[in-house]
């Protein structure tokens, strides 16, 4: 025990000889030939000084900036917040890998980290970190990657498209704040999604845009959501005045009658634009179905059978009368004298 407490007061008195005789720069420089993944963590064990010294000697940028990489992959933020600090790292190695790990993990304050720094385009690889601010939410890096000049009008819809789509409305207000927002593309997609889906606050937000066009692509709007019974959102596309329920010839109203939305069917029924005849005609028609399929009584459906026997037995007697006469015509032509 005695041997093993002296052989470590030597070690420590050979490095505290090794450190006063060296100045620090020197040691600095000497540090710099080390290995920065194989020898990093062997000199930082050795004491608090050298420690010190290997982190500022240490070539963080080694490797395309390995360390910042695996830092944002594993969402390490005091990591990435040290590493950031040192001039020779990159953040926009091998095209801004370091942000798209961050967003695919995805590790919130690790990409608010890189956003802040300014030297990560939120916009490259495919507007990985627009989106998925958008995607998950997040309105305060939202914000800030929106006051970058680098984020075009493309990136800036791709972000309400995934905003929409995951339900946020806090984030698309942000959004449709922002002068390069065009909810307008691909023939409003974003409402007829929120449309079929039912999701009336979010329709009832867009609506309220002038560039929003419900009545795009024939009406799809107001025919995906009386195809899928979402009768709140009808309402709201019937007091619109550009949408025309009646786009079509009623399809609105054949999509509600084929899935059995009554509620819906009644609703468009009650509209003015809605051609009311046709309209009848289908409620008619889907009456004397539902009679076919389930008739109110017993009698009904002898009487019904009955009916159809008749019918049958007169279309056959009159196919008899037809051929019998047709054939009386022929013979009596055959044996007139010429």
């Amino acid at each position: 025990m005695r041997e093993e407490l002296g052989t470590r007061r030597d070690a420590q008195d050979q490095r505290t000889s090794i450190n006063a005789a060296l100045p620090a720069e020197m040691l600095t420089h000497v540090l710099t030939f080390c290995h920065p993944k194989k020898d990093l963590l062997r000199i930082c064990l050795v004491c608090k000084v050298w420690k010190d010294l290997a982190w500022r000697s240490v070539n963080l940028a080694w490797n395309d900036n390995y360390a910042i990489r695996m830092s944002c992959f594993h969402g390490y933020e005091k990591s990435v917040d040290y590493i950031l600090k040192n001039p020779r790292v990159d953040p926009t190695a091998l095209a801004n890998e370091p942000l798209y790990l961050a967003c695919m993990a995805p590790h919130k304050e690790v990409v608010k980290l890189l956003v802040l720094d300014g030297r990560a385009n939120p916009s490259d690889r495919k507007d990985c970190a627009v989106i998925c601010a958008a995607r998950h939410g997040w309105a305060s890096l939202m914000e800030m990657i929106l006051a970058d000049p680098r984020v075009d009008t493309a990136s800036v819809s791709a972000a309400l498209w995934w905003a929409v789509r995951s339900d946020h409305l806090k984030v698309v207000r942000l959004i449709l704040k922002d002068s390069r927002a065009n909810i307008a593309v691909d023939e409003n997609r974003a409402l007829a999604w929120v449309c079929k889906y039912g999701r009336t606050p979010m329709a009832a937000l867009l609506l309220e845009r002038a560039d929003v066009d419900p009545a795009a692509g024939q009406n799809r709007a107001i025919r995906l959501a009386s195809l899928h019974g979402h009768t709140a959102v009808v309402k709201l596309l019937l007091a619109h005045p550009r949408v025309d329920p009646a786009d079509l010839n009623n399809g609105a109203m054949h999509n509600a009658r084929i899935m059995k939305h009554t509620d819906v069917v009644m609703l468009l029924l009650g509209d003015e634009r809605v051609h009311r005849q046709r309209a009848l005609a289908y409620a008619d028609a889907e009456r004397f179905r539902q009679f076919l399929r389930d008739p109110p009584c017993a009698n009904t459906v002898m009487l019904f059978n009955f009916a159809k026997w008749i019918v049958k037995a007169t279309y056959f007697t009159l196919r008899v009368c037809f051929f019998t006469f047709v054939c009386a015509a022929m013979i009596t032509k055959l044996l007139s004298p010429r």
